[in-house]
Parts: structure tokens; C-alpha cells; sequence
């Protein structure tokens, strides 16, 4: 699932926002729009978490 994608769905963007406040409309997320959201999370480092981050993958997964 690509972050562009996400991006591009409102339900997708609704649960991003839920859970990870800003991240949509943050300049800096147009630079993955091409990347898989695995990969965008991974290049995230420590500034998400671990339960974060599969929050996220679990609840998008299920769009």
C-alpha cells in the first residue's frame, strides 16, 4: 500500500489523522507519496512507535 494512495483516500486520511495528527498535511509528506507505508514508517525511525505503527498498518489494512 503506497502512501500516495492513502493519501488519496479520505477514509485512509480520516485514520492517519485519528491516530497520527498532522501527518497528512505535513510538507514533508509529499517526499513519500511513492514509498509503501512500510517503508515510510521505517523512515520514520523513533519518532513513531511500535504500537503506533502497527495501529496504523492494522487499521488501514482493513479499508
Amino acid at each position: 500500500m503506497k502512501v500516495g494512495t492513502l493519501l488519496d483516500d479520505s477514509d485512509a486520511v480520516a485514520i492517519l489523522e485519528r491516530i497520527a495528527p498532522g501527518v497528512s498535511s505535513n510538507p514533508m509528506i509529499s517526499l513519500a507519496r511513492g514509498m509503501s507505508l512500510d517503508a515510510a514508517l521505517g523512515a520514520a525511525g523513533g519518532r513513531v512507535d511500535d504500537a503506533t505503527k502497527q495501529r496504523l498498518r492494522d487499521e488501514l489494512s482493513a479499508l
